[in-house]
């Protein structure tokens, strides 16, 4: 009798392993008890006899599954935007630090599925040991105050990372993302998707101009979590040199610089990294080439974003060369 209680109690550990790492919905059940997965599994975890955490007869639980299993934990750091700025860039090449692990898809937990709750978000991260941090980026938080007043009352300690770049940039850079994507709906140039042509002034009322006024997005991050919690950086310098960068992000993190994998690669022209023994650049499908604009379109484009960029280098406290 004590044996089949033993089998069944290493089944239901095996599956509490395996149902915690799946996305899930919190059902009444768990609201009912205020039981959380996470206290499930331990109490799973507590109650097999077999240290080995082997069925009897089949598969064993690796010895230091238990204690890597609870080493999964929220993030310590968010890359909250911007989109089309270098975010993914900045994420991989954090990454290869030793001591920084990453939910590499983007989160979208405090925006689109906030209803999951902070258990299904937890189940998501990467497994940590004690000295490293975890990551995520969802480059769509910036735009709404709502998910930072999510993300203030889940952790206010947390630290943050924004990337910029020039507005005209990420501009024609999410135009050819969306003609990759739907090639047969995008038949517009540049300037006659986000320029009137009856006035000849730019139309404000495209989301894609909308996502270039940085000092309107960032203002309510900085109200609630104050300058200290937030590195800005500038997506532009990180492309043509991204070291300095990502030096300041590891010593905003709380951690020694390493940069043993980035390099310049002098035939290609930019910077490029060794990730699992492949090599990555900056202007790889991420990099699409901008095409040539006319030179009249352009000033229209970069008068309109001028005094937006103002009002960040002056809430920042500092300018970047865009």
């Amino acid at each position: 009798m004590m044996q089949k209680q033993l089998r069944i109690i290493n089944y239901l550990v095996i599956v509490g392993i395996v149902y915690r790492n799946i996305t899930f919905y919190k059902s009444k059940l768990w609201d009912s008890y205020h039981t959380s997965v996470d206290n499930i599994v331990d109490i799973l975890f507590d109650a097999v006899a077999d240290e080995n955490y082997c069925l009897h007869g089949g598969p064993c639980v690796p010895k230091n599954y238990v204690s890597m299993y609870k080493s999964q934990s929220y993030p310590d750091a968010i890359i909250i935007g911007c989109k089309k700025c270098g975010t993914r860039a900045l994420i991989d090449m954090m990454c290869l630090h030793p001591q920084i692990k990453a939910l590499r898809r983007e989160g979208h937990y405090f925006d689109d599925f906030y209803a999951l709750g902070d258990y299904w978000y937890k189940s998501r991260m990467p497994i940590l040991a004690d000295h490293e941090v975890a990551i995520e980026k969802t480059p769509s938080y910036m735009l709404s105050r709502l998910t930072a007043e999510r993300i203030y009352n889940f952790n206010p300690d947390i630290k943050l990372i924004v990337i910029l770049r020039n507005p005209v940039d990420r501009l024609i850079s999410d135009y050819l993302q969306k003609q990759a994507r739907f090639p047969k709906a995008v038949v517009l140039s540049v300037g006659e998707t986000y320029i009137k042509n009856k006035t000849n002034t730019v139309d404000e009322t495209k989301v894609h101009v909308q996502k270039g006024l940085y000092a309107k997005q960032l203002k309510p991050w900085l109200e609630i979590f104050g300058t200290k919690s937030i590195l800005i950086e500038d997506g532009n310098a990180f492309t043509k040199d991204p070291l300095p960068t990502l030096k300041r992000a590891q010593q905003f993190l709380g951690l020694k610089p390493h940069n043993n994998h980035v390099y310049f690669n002098k035939s290609k022209g930019f910077y490029c990294w060794l990730e699992n023994s492949q090599t990555k650049c900056l202007a790889g499908a991420k990099g699409r080439k901008h095409p040539k604009i006319p030179s009249q379109q352009m000033n229209i484009l970069k008068s309109y974003y001028t005094k937006p960029n103002e009002d960040l280098f002056k809430m920042i406290g500092k300018r970047f060369d865009w």
